[in-house]
């Protein structure tokens, strides 16, 4: 395993997934899953992007490990729903979706852990006409895997910087739809992971065509 590790506060762990996560080491658990999902996308991250957006960003792992192998070189969007959200129903599952977020916190935890420049940002309660213009976007087990992306889609479109990526992490049940008209490039790929870890594919749409 890469010699990367979370740094932890007993505070932040009612933020660790509780219905995925039931193992002894949930830390650990976090650390493996994050390795070995960045692992099959290396090649598909842009280089050195300004700012990126990590959309449904829960405790901010992916944030905190893209960081760490960009080298500490970008602004971080921290992105999710804000609050309590134990009566949620995921789109693509019955339970799946119910957590608790806390954007504080999840801000807290990424300064632990390296993050240096970054914001918070409500994806329901935030206004998105006054984000920044984004460079990449990704999205860990939450756009595409518990959420429509059509339900955000034309949002990530608006904010998205000319020749700027979008990478989503996407279960395998998802219904490709064809977004030639909002990008010039579409690309799906499979991921090789069995199970005890989480399946997630990987849907990548870069260079927006603006209206």
């Amino acid at each position: 395993m890469d010699s990367f590790q979370f740094k932890i506060e007993d505070k932040f762990l009612p933020l660790l997934h509780e219905q995925v996560w039931e193992v002894k080491d949930k830390l650990e658990r976090y650390t493996e899953l994050t390795v070995s999902d960045f692992a099959e996308i290396l090649d598909l991250l842009p280089p050195a992007p300004g700012i990126v957006m990590d959309f449904g960003t829960g405790i901010g792992r992916a944030a905190i490990y893209h960081n760490y192998i960009n080298g500490h070189k970008s602004h971080y969007i921290l992105a999710d729903r804000d609050g309590d959200s134990k009566n949620n129903t995921g789109e693509y599952g019955p339970s799946e979706d119910q957590y608790y977020n806390d954007l504080a916190l999840t801000g807290e935890f990424c300064k632990l852990n390296g993050i240096k420049s970054f914001q918070t940002f409500d994806t329901e309660a935030g206004d998105w006409s006054k984000l920044p213009k984004v460079d990449f976007i990704m999205s860990h087990y939450s756009l595409g895997f518990h959420v429509s992306v059509d339900r955000y889609i034309d949002r990530l479109h608006s904010i998205l910087a000319p020749g700027g990526t979008i990478l989503l992490g996407v279960r395998h049940s998802y219904h490709l739809k064809d977004y030639s008209k909002l990008f010039k490039t579409q690309m799906f790929r499979e991921s090789p992971n069995k199970p005890p870890l989480p399946t997630q594919h990987w849907l990548l749409l870069k260079d927006p065509i603006k209206p």
